[in-house]
């Protein structure tokens, strides 16, 4: 039943609207803007129904104060007053009331307005959830945990961690249990997070990457419990599935959260340092992110972009070595690899794709929105590609993209039908996207 908070001085106003909506409603009544104020630090109601003309705190004074507290703003204030002036109706509708009802209005119209308010803020909160919301684990997402470490840290004292999580070898179970059963890793691995978890906010960042924020916690020996207390749930609910049981683990990367660390793609950022850290040291662990002198995380950093013929010379090379072009990814030297291997056992062509942001003006966009930009391609990338072909986060601005078995015509259009893709959903308007296309072939031959 929803609750209804009913704001007037006159007690026969009070009676006469509560006798009209009992028995529908659940209903609290205050005589005073200061009664409501006090009330709702308490008890958080549907709606309020707010009379305008009150002594001390009138209805104008009292609709800015709830709409000044966070946690009150978002519920709907209708006025109900005896007041008649188009002014005061412009003014309130304007103020952000949901509707303006007078005292006269017949009881079947005033009902019908209330229950139509309530619909439409019953919508609007719908809404807002699957705005914020993963489809597939029923978790928060990315957008929703950004809005939160930003809500977190408003405080000055504030603080907490951040966990950065990953399903190790993912695609192996989706390789070969099929995507099926791989979303319901994904959701079992979502399910083992959320009952580790006494008090945080726990999201899918996107594919097998989730995300865990631990507000009000001090002492790193807790966030440590946290992430043994997620490693071992998530795994025991991972090894209940026989095939994955030797196969899929879980690591984590973990980095505080403070007044002067509080950017949402700063602490991303730093948490997947030690995610790194513990996928490059045999997985299956966690790992705290400490700032490290110049140079440390360098061969990890996704920031030199390349040309295509860059590309293509690394991917040419007999021997990678390190260093070389002054990249050097775990990633990259799988690809490297899967490529020679299939080129070397089989006749079939291979299209290497190489897909670049940049922004027209040449100025240069700043890390944190090209980061966001880059999240947006790799969702079209990894949504628009085959199961046996491969795709990789290459630079601060470029995925690569292996197309296996495919002619020079069939990667145009999966490059064009990625770029579209991209273009539908990007944010950054001076943001460009261009594509290049290079065939390799056996025996060394450059296409």
């Amino acid at each position: 039943m929803k609750h209804i908070l009913m704001v007037d001085d006159r007690p026969e106003s009070l009676q006469h609207i509560g006798e009209m909506l009992q028995g529908e409603y659940r209903i609290s009544m205050s005589q005073s803007g200061e009664q409501a104020v006090f009330f709702l630090k308490s008890t958080k109601p549907d709606l309020i129904l707010l009379d305008i003309h009150m002594p001390g705190m009138d209805g104008y004074q009292t609709l800015r104060n709830i709409q000044s507290n966070e946690e009150t703003a978002n519920i709907p204030v209708v006025f109900y007053t005896a007041d008649s002036e188009l002014e005061s109706e412009i003014k309130g509708l304007n103020m952000g009331a949901m509707d303006f009802l007078r005292k006269d209005m017949a009881s079947g119209v005033l009902a019908s307005r209330i229950h139509r308010v309530l619909q439409i803020e019953e919508t609007r909160r719908s809404l807002e959830l699957a705005a914020n919301q993963d489809i597939l684990t029923g978790l928060w997402n990315r957008k929703y945990m950004e809005e939160s470490i930003n809500r977190l840290t408003k405080g000055e004292e504030k603080r907490g961690f951040f966990l950065l999580l990953d399903l190790d070898n993912f695609k192996w179970a989706n390789d070969h249990m099929g995507h099926i059963a791989g979303d319901q890793l994904l959701i079992d691995f979502a399910k083992g997070i959320e009952e580790s978890i006494e008090n945080g906010i726990v999201s899918r960042i996107g594919g097998d990457e989730f995300a865990v924020l631990l507000p009000d916690i001090y002492e790193i020996e807790k966030a440590e419990q946290a992430a043994s207390r997620i490693l071992e749930e998530t795994e025991r609910r991972i090894y209940e599935q026989e095939c994955c049981r030797d196969k899929v683990s879980v690591s984590i990367g973990i980095t505080a959260v403070s007044r002067e660390n509080r950017a949402f793609q700063k602490l991303y950022n730093q948490a997947d340092k030690a995610l790194y850290y513990v996928k490059q040291n045999g997985k299956r662990g966690y790992h705290f992110y400490r700032p490290a002198p110049q140079g440390e995380y360098q061969h990890e950093e996704r920031s030199v972009a390349v040309d295509l013929q860059q590309l293509v010379e690394m991917v040419e090379e007999k021997f990678y070595k390190q260093g070389a072009y002054l990249v050097e990814r775990q990633g990259f030297k799988s690809i490297y690899q899967f490529i020679s291997r299939y080129i070397d056992r089989t006749s079939q062509n291979v299209q290497l794709v190489l897909l670049t942001l940049y922004q027209e003006s040449g100025e240069g966009l700043d890390a944190m929105h090209m980061e966001r930009e880059m999240y947006l391609l790799g969702q079209q990338v990894t949504g628009r590609l085959r199961k046996g072909d491969v795709s990789n986060r290459f630079s601060s601005s470029q995925y690569v993209v292996i197309l296996m078995d495919a002619s020079t015509e069939n990667g145009r259009n999966v490059a064009q039908r990625i770029i579209q893709g991209y273009l539908d959903i990007k944010e950054s308007p001076e943001v460009a996207i261009r594509y290049d296309i290079r065939e390799i072939k056996t025996n060394g031959e450059k296409g």
